[in-house]
């Protein structure tokens, strides 16, 4: 038996519901001296940047809530992806709440997925949740160890649902998240540096960091006024 409709709604509203719960908090930006009154080289007033920054920083617990929910509505969207694309599966016999029960009963597994969705998929999606503590003031080793603990999340109160938990996947996920994350995070700073973005630029930003160009409404004029680089 598939999963019925209603099921199918609850996904889709849950995924925008964390959609939103993970955008409620804005980024650092750059602290920078402007005099009063005065304007920077991209015409973004003193007074904005000082809002900007006075409202941007993450203290450690809500990094840790921003990241989770970054990592749960990127991981349901992922599953609904797999339900749509594989017709041939009863998915409604293998998801279930006993799965996850007995994932923390047993020593996790050495799963052997695609080398595609083990070395490429996981990487990226170890690097939203990097990302969402690197953009607001984590340093590397705490986002780290943000992105391993949302990846143990993942592979116990979301992936055990279908299958034991990875252990691969809860190693390549946060060390291939923070490789790929903090390459990311370098090239964001070379693009905002300036304060100005081309339109393969913005393109760019929209598919390395997606979640950061949501959080502002994808007005990108918002990310260079509080970008933190």
């Amino acid at each position: 038996m598939k999963i019925c409709e209603v099921c199918k709604e609850i996904i889709v509203i849950s995924f925008f519901f964390l959609l939103c719960v993970g955008t409620l908090k804005a980024q650092p930006a750059r602290n920078q001296y402007i005099p009063d009154g005065g304007v920077d080289s991209a015409g973004i007033s003193k007074e904005n940047i000082t809002k900007a920054y006075s409202s941007a920083y993450l203290h450690p617990f809500n990094r840790f809530l921003y990241t989770s929910a970054v990592m749960f509505s990127s991981s349901l969207a992922g599953h609904f992806y797999l339900y749509l694309r594989t017709t041939d599966q009863d998915w409604g016999s293998k998801i279930s709440w006993k799965h996850i029960e007995q994932s923390f009963t047993m020593w996790p597994q050495r799963e052997e997925d695609h080398w595609t969705f083990n070395y490429m998929v996981h990487p990226y999606m170890g690097s939203l949740t990097y990302l969402a503590s690197r953009n607001r003031g984590g340093k590397i080793l705490p986002s780290l160890g943000l992105s391993a603990l949302n990846s143990a999340m993942y592979e116990y109160f979301v992936a055990s649902s279908i299958q034991r938990p990875s252990i691969n996947d809860m190693i390549i996920t946060p060390l291939g998240g923070m490789l790929l994350g903090e390459g990311i995070f370098f090239v964001k700073g070379i693009m905002l540096k300036d304060r100005y973005l081309t339109f393969a630029e913005k393109v760019l930003m929209l598919a390395i960091d997606p979640y950061e160009c949501l959080r502002f409404g994808f007005k990108f004029s918002k990310i260079l006024l509080q970008n933190n680089y």
